[in-house]
């Protein structure tokens, strides 16, 4: 932790220490369900034609709990590998649609009417946004949506 603040490198958010573990996990995961699929370790000469190898990696970004993480998930030459992790065409962890669904009717009241808090967007009540904004600005408002 002390190299972390002395380098200055943030704890969360995009490029964070937290982003950097979830990399270091879910890649050292993939390459495990890798070894698994082969029925051999990366370099192991066991594998040596046996009809189906490694064949390079590619990038992919996936959204985590700790922001977007850049991945290298990696591939196969037999076009067989199925991870389980990080699936085929997955780009948000299981965790992150759970945070989405909360946060999501507040945020989607905050964009359109452009206020920052409760009461703010001009033509509603101080209790929180109500039903729809009718005051002529021509933004509408999530109905039923709170931001207590």
């Amino acid at each position: 932790m002390a190299q972390v603040q002395k380098k200055g490198l943030p704890v969360s958010g995009e490029g964070g220490l937290l982003a950097q573990l979830a990399k270091l996990v879910l890649e050292s995961s993939l390459e495990g369900e890798m070894d698994a699929h082969l029925g051999c370790a990366k370099n192991d000469t066991a594998g040596r034609n046996s009809g189906n190898s490694r064949n390079g990696k590619r990038a992919k970004t996936v959204l985590t709990e700790a922001g977007p993480v850049e991945i290298e998930v990696p591939r196969d030459r037999g076009a067989g590998f199925e991870p389980q992790i990080v699936r085929k065409r997955q780009r948000r962890l299981d965790g992150i649609d759970a945070i989405d669904r909360a946060v999501a009717p507040k945020k989607a009241v905050l964009s359109r009417t452009g206020a920052t808090r409760p009461g703010e967007c001009g033509g509603c009540n101080g209790e929180g946004v109500e039903r729809r904004c009718h005051h002529g600005s021509g933004r509408l408002v999530v109905e039923a949506a709170s931001l207590a």
